[in-house]
């Protein structure tokens, strides 16, 4: 891929559409902490990587930039404005992909991947891609590691209708395509 916009970079305009533009957030405007922080996010309206400053790690960096190329691929038209909100299969691909490719390149830049989405995120890991089951999340609920999992959650969730629990579906399957290990009672190969 060229660019999340195919054109080198995340930005839509002609003039700019070779950037990627990131923003890193110490504080907000008035001196006190961005209300997304911590977090970190592809603004979809600016088409700009945003990170606060404590989150500047390889697969947390990679993540974000694949929604930007998730978003760009959904929206071919070069506009990069995201997933509609009510889209939650289309955003837990979106979120798989994100954490999949974050993995990917934290063994790209560091030779070695924890499988731990965000592991060095100040609030610690938000997903475990080798053991979904045990990860607990914020409100509570646990990650899906099959789509006729127990945990896969086809509610209207406080978990965003849970597209972050169920993107383990696909994350756990890029684990074992990339380290191997038993599932369901089969040996997978690594790839």
């Amino acid at each position: 891929i060229n660019g999340a916009n195919r054109r080198g970079g995340t930005r839509v305009y002609f003039d700019e559409s070779t950037q990627t533009r990131i923003y890193v957030h110490a504080e907000g405007y008035d001196g006190q902490q961005v209300s997304f922080c911590p977090g970190s996010a592809f603004a979809s309206a600016t088409n700009s990587i945003v990170f606060c400053h404590d989150e500047i790690f390889p697969d947390i960096i990679a993540h974000e930039y694949g929604h930007a190329v998730t978003n760009c691929v959904y929206n071919p038209g070069g506009t990069c404005q995201g997933i509609e909100s009510g889209n939650v299969p289309t955003k837990a691909l979106s979120e798989a992909f994100s954490d999949v490719n974050g993995e990917a390149f934290e063994y790209h830049q560091t030779g070695s991947a924890d499988w731990m989405a965000g592991s060095l995120h100040v609030n610690g890991p938000t997903r475990d891609l080798i053991n979904p089951h045990d990860f607990i999340d914020e409100w509570g609920y646990r990650y899906a590691q099959r789509f006729y999992d127990e945990y896969f959650d086809c509610t209207d969730s406080p978990n965003t209708g849970g597209y972050y629990a169920n993107a383990t579906v696909i994350g756990h399957a890029g684990y074992l395509l990339s380290e191997g290990g038993s599932f369901n009672g089969c040996d997978v190969q690594a790839q």
